[in-house]
């Protein structure tokens, strides 16, 4: 059986599993399977689409079938995040078929709630797996990791924090840095700046900050802390890649300023200039995402319209449409025509 995480039995799963599942996205703490369980559990009757755990105990021929997933509202896309799976193929080799079974709940009950997509930020090694099980990749995205802040870095003047008049310039900057393909999954308008449910906001801290010269956005920051580390997104505008390595030294400077490391910079396998100016700050390459995706299928509720065909209202009244046209003469020949 299957369902919403709801007693001391289902509670004591996670607590078992926490060690024995995979992380789905950056790296995280042991504890932080159980801490969202918590917090899931406080707003489940009113949030299930912002943030879910489903766990899953049956008994077939092969043994007993045991494992839970957690589901978040994705803060940058629109829809619906896997970030963990238990247990990994690694503890159980029964694992992928707990996946598929959780994954396809997962699936049924977030339709239900108008979730249109699924997410899901696999490791390399886990890619196949998830084609298996309805997952499309989409693109990917190195990690890079910095234990601490470099030294000597420049002064990161120029940057200020954005605002909801940037909205339309940094949406620019997204559409001019990525493909169509990755649009059109991801959405230009949530693409960067996201779209945050109200436990998303609850939970974590998050900053933009942009970039401009001449008038021109030329660099989009955003920070947030999750997985034990705190998270950077950068985008570059494609003209100013060749000065990647001083946009990426003010940025970490101001990161620095506001951020406890270690820090965890994600960069698109289609963003030009940024690894090599994340090495020359010592960055280090961490693991490579595969981004994936798989459509729900919902149902969305569109209010359907009633129209009156023009015979079949009153004599003397005119739909709108009629009524503009009848200012010139043989609009008002028209008008006199339905009127008799």
């Amino acid at each position: 059986m299957i369902r919403p995480l709801s007693t001391p039995l289902d509670l004591w799963l996670v607590y078992n599993f926490r060690h024995k599942g995979m992380g789905l996205g950056l790296m995280e703490g042991e504890e932080a399977p159980l801490n969202r369980v918590m917090v899931a559990l406080i707003f489940s009757l009113v949030a299930e689409d912002q943030m879910a755990t489903y766990v899953m105990q049956e008994t077939d021929d092969n043994g007993h079938l045991r494992g839970f997933i957690q589901v978040q509202r994705d803060p940058y896309r629109p829809g619906v995040q896997v970030i963990y799976l238990a247990p990994s193929p690694v503890y159980e080799e029964s694992a992928y078929q707990v996946w598929a079974r959780l994954l396809e709940y997962a699936v049924l009950r977030l339709r239900n709630l108008g979730v249109k997509r699924l997410f899901a930020d696999v490791p390399e090694a886990e890619e196949e797996p998830f084609r298996e099980l309805g997952f499309a990749l989409y693109a990917r995205e190195d990690v890079y990791i910095l234990e601490e802040a470099p030294r000597n870095l420049p002064e990161p003047e120029g940057w200020r924090p954005s605002e909801s008049k940037d909205r339309w310039d940094v949406q620019r900057l997204y559409k001019l840095t990525t493909p169509l393909p990755v649009q059109q999954v991801e959405n230009t308008i949530t693409g960067i700046t996201g779209s945050e449910g109200f436990l998303s906001r609850f939970l974590r801290k998050r900053e933009e900050w942009l970039l401009r010269s001449k008038g021109e956005t030329i660099a989009y920051l955003q920070g947030a802390r999750e997985g034990g580390m705190t998270s950077l997104r950068l985008v570059i505008h494609p003209e100013f890649t060749s000065e990647s390595e001083k946009l990426v030294g003010t940025a970490l400077a101001l990161v620095s300023l506001r951020w406890p490391a270690p820090y965890a910079i994600r960069v698109r396998n289609y963003e030009g200039g940024i690894r090599g100016a994340l090495e020359s700050w010592s960055g280090r390459f961490y693991k490579t995402l595969s981004l994936m995706v798989r459509h729900t299928f919902a149902f969305e509720k569109v209010e359907a319209k009633s129209y009156r065909p023009v015979r079949d209202l009153p004599v003397g009244v005119l739909p709108v449409n009629i009524t503009k046209l009848a200012k010139g003469g043989e609009g008002r020949r028209r008008c006199s025509m339905l009127k008799r």
